[in-house]
């Protein structure tokens, strides 16, 4: 099964913050870099000026497979199955 949909910035930064512990997140203005054990990733910063933005699940997806963490990202965030 396919995983489809989005995650609001919130609740994924909730996670993020479990699996990928000391990561850091500089905001830039049309994306988020997320730097992690030496490697980055990009996810989109969604529409302007939402606070809580919602981001696809297969930007996501990649973020946690470029991490080596996409297998306990999946045990963790339902979405991703």
């Amino acid at each position: 099964m396919t995983s489809t949909g989005t995650i609001r910035w919130k609740s994924l930064k909730l996670h993020m913050d479990a699996i990928l512990p000391g990561c850091e997140v500089l905001e830039k203005p049309h994306c988020r870099r997320v730097h992690f054990n030496g490697m980055k990733s990009t996810l989109p910063r969604g529409a302007h000026g939402e606070a809580n933005p919602e981001i696809e699940l297969g930007h996501v997806r990649s973020m946690f497979r470029q991490f080596g963490k996409l297998a306990e990202a999946k045990k963790r965030i339902p979405q991703l199955h």
